[in-house]
């Protein structure tokens, strides 16, 4: 099964890599993600290396039952689905993603993204809660992050 979930995550990373930059708007939580950005969960910061620590994560719909067939969910969705989606996170997987001063930002202000600060994206990163954000990553260095509403 472990394995399983890397190679879909690879496949997922790869086509991700592929995609035009297009936005889609979930109008229902008024969130802004970028089309080819990878959910993460945000584990901390290194002030040494100036990278965040992050463990792959991803979003499964309750109505995409392909995919809760293929992560084995279909027993239990009912209870794992209590808001309509489950975050499935992959504990193992994780990356060290580089900030620079262009990299844009978006955080939660109650149930909205808006723009925030690099500097805002490395404080909550260091404080002692983990919290899910979408990023955009070319070459190593998150360029886009997206945190959004999971109420």
């Amino acid at each position: 099964m472990k394995y399983l979930r890397v190679f879909i995550l690879l496949i997922a990373i790869i086509s991700l890599t592929s995609c035009n930059v297009i936005e889609e708007t979930d109008s229902s939580k008024g969130v802004s993600i970028p089309e080819r950005s990878q959910l993460f969960t945000v584990k901390g910061y290194s002030d040494t290396n100036k990278t965040l620590k992050l463990e792959a994560a991803e979003w499964v719909n309750e109505d995409d039952t392909k995919r809760i067939e293929e992560l084995e969910l279909q027993g239990i969705w009912p209870l794992y689905f209590p808001n309509g989606y489950a975050i499935v996170r992959y504990e193992g997987e994780e990356f060290d993603y580089l900030l620079n001063n262009s990299t844009k930002v978006a955080l939660l202000n109650a149930v909205q993204p808006e723009a925030s600060t690099i500097d805002e994206l490395i404080k909550k990163a260091k404080g002692p809660d983990d919290f899910l954000c979408y990023f955009v990553v070319e070459n190593g260095i998150v360029v886009e992050a997206v945190e959004p509403y999971t109420a």
